[in-house]
């Protein structure tokens, strides 16, 4: 017997939801160029000290070093995280989740620059041999990276790359947005979603499941603001997005 389709579709049906998705897309302006994922040594060579701790540096306990207070200001500032395409992950859940997810698609969309462990944690089992750069802070400089009151469950914070699946839109030039989703059969699109908390749950939702991207129409809050993340676990990393950030 042979396997019938879930989903029927007519072929004419098919070329009308192709038509309408095509005209739907050419209304959205040009997106903004993303920078490079993987940072060459020469690259991060030319970058001061403040975006990247030198490779040398094993542990930092003072809240006024300068990688610190860039840190903090990832996590605090929208303009700041998207004009550095990077992000502070607060917790090993939804570092896990980027992890595995990537592992599962051998696809890398983001790359992880740094690990902040606390003095007295673990190295986390996946990345013993990762090579990935880890910095141990003591519980005041975890707690300033955090932003929270009660830090002592958080042993892991990471300096992510912003995915290159997220595309933001800037300029008045028409663009065709279709490349941004390969396989776009079901798209959320989210309107006003100011609270980071639902929209982050919207997003693990969508994970869920097996939507195929995002798109965050103007007045929705930034997906890689910190609540929005902690509610998201990692999900704003493993769909496409697009959006028109204000």
């Amino acid at each position: 017997m042979s396997k019938q389709d879930p989903n029927p579709r007519t072929k004419k049906e098919c070329k009308n939801t192709k038509a309408m998705w095509f005209s739907f897309s050419s209304s959205f302006p040009q997106s903004k160029p993303l920078s490079p994922l993987k940072q060459s040594t020469t690259a991060r060579s030319n970058t001061s000290d403040d975006q990247f701790p030198p490779t040398h540096v094993k542990s930092i306990t003072s809240t006024s070093n300068p990688f610190v207070k860039h840190c903090v200001k990832l996590r605090n500032s929208s303009s700041y995280r998207h004009s550095h395409g990077s992000v502070l992950l607060v917790g090993t859940t939804p570092l896990r989740e980027i992890y595995n997810f990537q592992e599962l698609m051998q696809n890398k969309p983001t790359t992880i620059d740094c690990l902040f462990l606390h003095e007295n944690a673990a190295v986390p089992e996946e990345f013993v041999e990762s090579g990935i750069h880890i910095v141990r802070v003591n519980s005041v400089v975890m707690k300033k990276l955090s932003g929270l009151q009660s830090p002592e469950s958080i042993d892991t914070i990471s300096l992510v790359r912003i995915p290159s699946t997220f595309h933001s839109i800037c300029g008045d030039h028409p663009q065709d947005i279709s490349k941004w989703f390969p396989s776009a059969f079901r798209i959320l699109v989210l309107d006003g979603i100011q609270d980071p908390g639902n929209l982050g749950t919207l997003l693990r939702s969508a994970v869920a499941f097996g939507w195929d991207g995002v798109f965050l129409l103007p007045g929705c809050c930034d997906p890689f603001n910190e609540k929005a993340l902690r509610a998201s676990r990692g999900a704003s990393f493993q769909l496409p997005m697009g959006a028109r950030m204000s």
